[in-house]
């Protein structure tokens, strides 16, 4: 399967990643940049574990696919 860069602003810093398509931006987060702050759940949008702010609206990482934060800013919320 052919990878996507993919870049957007996650915590305050520009990143760029390789991506397959269909893939969440829960795997790209924790996998792919480190970052384990948003957690895995259910791993159907059921929960909310995996919440994040895109542009400052709340979107579930899991069923989120990670193409749709390009040129955006991701951050996970503050409790």
């Amino acid at each position: 399967m052919a990878k996507t860069a993919l870049q957007f602003q996650h915590n305050g810093r520009e990143v760029a990643v390789f991506v397959d398509g269909g893939q969440n931006l829960l795997s790209v987060l924790r996998d792919g940049l480190a970052d384990v702050s948003p957690k895995f759940g259910c791993g159907q949008g059921g929960c909310g574990a995996c919440t994040v702010l895109i542009d400052g609206e709340a979107y579930l990482a899991c069923v989120t696919l990670a193409e749709t934060v390009a040129g955006r800013s991701s951050r996970p919320p503050t409790v």
